[in-house]
């Protein structure tokens, strides 16, 4: 089995980290209480995924 690896540009993590927020700032407006989630999530993704 290969494993085929997705090169991302820094265009690409800016677009993601951007609508990160916008779902984050979405959920604050909506007073769903989850955007600390989402933040706290993404960090998390994001280091796993630099590792």
């Amino acid at each position: 089995m290969s494993v085929n690896t997705i090169v991302l540009s820094a265009t690409d993590l800016g677009l993601a980290a951007l609508l990160v927020l916008l779902l984050a700032l979405t959920s604050w407006r909506m007073r769903l209480g989850l955007g600390g989630q989402i933040v706290i999530a993404a960090i998390r993704t994001t280091l796993q995924l630099g590792w």
